[in-house]
Order: structure tokens, then sequence, then C-alpha cells
């Protein structure tokens, strides 16, 4: 069986900043304040990924996905 080829480098994560930058002022405000609404509930550790920011918690607090569609069908 043939080895396989290495994956490329993944590119390093954008910093949060990064994720507000050229962004509406707004879109950051409502970003702090999230977070500090949900740090009434423990700390939390903002987890910058390439298309997101996890928020992040020694135990688990809520979790939402988002899809571009819904795939059931309307009835």
């Amino acid at each position: 069986m043939p080895a396989r080829p290495a994956r490329p480098a993944r590119p390093p994560a954008p910093s949060i900043e990064d994720h507000f930058a050229g962004k509406d002022p707004a879109i950051r405000t409502m970003y702090d304040r999230l977070v500090a609404r949900l740090e009434k509930f423990g700390p939390i550790q903002p987890a910058p990924e390439m298309t997101s920011i996890r928020l992040a918690r020694a135990s688990a607090l809520v979790g939402a996905r988002v899809r571009r569609n819904d795939r059931r069908s309307a009835g």
C-alpha cells in the first residue's frame, strides 16, 4: 500500500482582532457583550479558528450548529 502524501500545513488561525477587522464595530460590541454575559456562568476561553471563534469552558455550556439551509421538508 503506498504511503499517504503529507498534508499541507494549516495556516495559523486568525486572531480575534482579525475576525473583526473591516467589520461594522457593532458586531464586535455584540461579541463582547455575549462573552461578558457568558462569563457570569464561569470563565470563558475564546479560541479563534479559521471561520469562527469558539467560546470554551472547562465544562460544556451550550452548543449551536448553524447550517446554510434547512434540509428538512416544510410540512
